[in-house]
């Protein structure tokens, strides 16, 4: 993990440009999950390509729009969402599409949508308040903060690798435990910081696809991946 102060434009610009990515994380039931009315699972955020802009991915398991909306925190004032003051922004969807370690055939579907938006417009040391959803149903209300583009820190992490159970309790459950607690000292100690940057391998089990979509719900479940962009970088096991 480091944080930095101020760092330079071009190694800014190549960290920008890193992978925007949604991962297959499954369609069962089981691993949704359904919030005010909709129905998403692996919600995230990525950098943009300039600091007024960022990308968020979820997967839904049927097809409709993927809208997200946003608004500053300062106009939530009640409970709700503060519809009347966001902007909606309005991406993309594709069918999720996987096989199990092969190259030649990545074709067999997921029974997944890929939702994709790109939120551009946003203004410099802001804390917003955001929700994902089809225009009708909506997910509930995330909070994420714009910082200051000339000085600013970062988190890096490498090999998160969860599944790979390399040593104490031998279990998914206890790879995510410790993501999750990482995650939590990291934020604590660098609650300023503009995003993190993952170096590769974010899950373990590349040649089984049951086992990946479980390693990448964990990933993906800690409560600072809804409000901590994620520059991505993809590894071996990330397949």
């Amino acid at each position: 993990m480091h944080k930095s102060g101020k760092v330079r434009s071009a190694i800014v610009g190549i960290i920008l440009a890193a992978l925007f990515i949604v991962a297959p994380c499954g369609a069962a039931s089981a691993d949704e999950v359904k919030t005010a009315g909709y129905v998403l699972s692996c919600l995230n955020i990525s950098p943009g390509v300039s600091a007024s802009e960022l990308n968020f991915a979820w997967l839904t398991p049927k097809l409709g729009k993927a809208i997200v909306q946003m608004a500053k925190a300062a106009d939530k004032t009640t409970a709700d969402f503060p519809a009347d003051k966001a902007v909606s922004f309005s991406g993309a969807q594709a069918i999720v599409t996987a096989t199990t370690f092969s190259t030649d055939d990545v074709t067999a579907p997921t029974g997944s949508f890929s939702n994709k938006v790109t939120v551009n417009g946003l203004a410099n040391s802001t804390e917003y308040v955001y929700r994902v959803g089809d225009g009708s149903n909506w997910s509930d209300i995330y909070a994420v903060s714009t910082k200051d583009p000339k000085a600013f820190g970062f988190l890096v992490v490498g090999d998160p690798q969860l599944g790979s159970k390399a040593t104490g309790p031998k279990t998914l459950e206890a790879d995510t435990a410790g993501w999750t607690s990482m995650l939590d000292k990291a934020t604590a100690l660098y609650p300023d910081s503009s995003f993190m940057l993952s170096l590769g391998d974010q899950v373990n089990d590349y040649n089984d696809r049951a086992k990946q979509d479980a390693e990448y719900l964990a990933y993906f479940s800690p409560k600072q991946i809804r409000g901590l962009p994620v520059a991505t970088i993809d590894g071996n096991h990330d397949f």
